[in-house]
């Protein structure tokens, strides 16, 4: 699995629905689309999601092989964690949001452990 590239982007709307036909009409994208898992070469998967107080602007997803380690290679760097390593076992995930010194907010992600890994 390729590491520490962007490999997901969330864009966030008001009205989720109208921006799936905006985008499907201007770029044929479909959330179904977005969602199979299909091998799409030289793409950066994304969905569009409901605009939140979390998810105000696009935000990039960087998949990175321990997401405690990139979050003290960020703070190192001058960055900010904004939301701790935080666990989604539905999807055997965890991520972790940042602020670079600029500002933008940044996702990182990665596998869950599985029991056997220590």
């Amino acid at each position: 699995m390729t590491r520490d590239l962007v490999t997901w982007l969330q864009i966030p709307a008001d009205d989720v629905e109208r921006a799936w036909e905006f985008y499907g009409e201007v770029f044929g994208w479909s959330a179904e689309a977005a969602y199979a898992n299909e091998p799409r070469s030289g793409a950066i998967y994304g969905e569009i999601a409901p605009r939140s107080d979390d998810l105000r602007t696009p935000r990039p997803v960087i998949r990175v092989a321990d997401v405690e380690v990139a979050l003290r290679r960020v703070e190192a760097a001058g960055g900010a964690v904004v939301t701790g390593r935080t666990e989604i076992p539905e999807i055997a995930m965890v991520y972790a949001v940042f602020a670079d010194p600029e500002g933008n907010l940044i996702n990182v992600v990665g596998d869950m452990p599985s029991e056997g890994d220590s």
